[in-house]
Parts: structure tokens; sequence; C-alpha cells
């Protein structure tokens, strides 16, 4: 885990030199070559009804609901996902999204190196500050982006809350 040490050491350290070995993840994380992005988003906003082709993506997707509602199907579930609930679609899961119109949307994709730090299956919970916050500047990063450190450091903060959020989740039920 990800502790406020780790993140200010990562800060600390020059990308020119060899990185640490901090954890799983983070060595995952720095084996992501320059032409791949570890996440990358956009911000969307929907004015109208529309239902979006079923698709899969090869990387997870983050879906956090700024205002409105979506639909979301998978397989032959339907979820009703409102302001401030996120869902997780893994990698690969086909999905169908829809909207009601005036639903504002960040999508964040995950890239599928990081699978396994992730979970692998569909889940919708309640956001958080820290969760708001990752994905909203997650969201201004273009997919054509130029790969930095501190991409890299915020892939590893998300993944790691991602992860946390998913066994707090299920350990509660």
């Amino acid at each position: 885990m990800f502790t406020p040490d780790t993140i200010l050491a990562l800060l600390d350290t020059p990308s020119s030199n060899p990185e640490p070995s901090l954890s799983p993840l983070w060595d995952k994380i720095m084996q992501i070559s320059e032409a791949d992005l570890p996440v990358y988003g956009y911000q969307g906003l929907q004015t109208t009804q529309k239902t979006f082709s079923a698709l899969r993506h090869y990387q997870g997707r983050l879906i956090y609901v700024d205002s409105g509602q979506i639909q979301i199907s998978i397989g032959t579930e339907n979820f009703n996902i409102r302001k401030n609930k996120v869902i997780w679609v893994p990698p690969f899961m086909r999905h169908q999204v829809r909207t009601d119109g005036n639903t504002s949307t960040k999508s964040i994709f995950i890239h599928s190196f990081l699978k396994m730090f992730l979970p692998d299956t569909f889940f919708c919970f309640n956001s958080n500050p820290l969760l708001e916050e990752l994905v909203t500047i997650a969201s201004t990063i273009a997919i054509d982006a130029k790969l930095n450190y501190r991409m890299k450091l915020l892939a590893a903060v998300l993944v790691e809350e991602i992860d946390i959020i998913y066994k707090r989740h299920y350990a509660a039920e």
C-alpha cells in the first residue's frame, strides 16, 4: 500500500535515477513503455438521451457520474448509476451505457497491464474525496499525452484506491 511517506519518496526521486522497488504495483507501472499510458481519460457531457453501442475495452474503465444518471448493462443485468457513484468495468468486459440527458461523467481507462492489481468483476460504489480528485486529474490526460513520472504516480495511487475500496466493499458484505 502506498503511504504518504512512500508517495513523498517517489515525488522526491528524480525520474532519471533508478526507481526504488516499493511495491509490485509500482514495479509493474515502471515497466509500462513510453508508448503507453497507465491511465488516461476524458470528461463527457451528454445533453440528450443517448444509447452508446455495446463494446469492450482492452483497458479497465472507471466511470464517475458528476451529475445526472447513466444506465449500464452488463450481460443481462442493468444498473442505474447516479451522481457521486462510480462503476468499475474490468478489461474486456462487454458493457453498454445509456444516458438520460443532462449527464456529466468522467471516464478513466486503466492499462490492462495493471489488471492483476484491480478487481476482475464489475462493481458500483460510492465515491470519496480522494477518488474524486484522482478521477478529476486522470480525466484531463489525453490518450495521446506524453508519459511522465507524475502520471505513473497517479496511476499507482488510483489503482491502489480502487483496490482498497473494492476490498472494503466486499468485506462489509
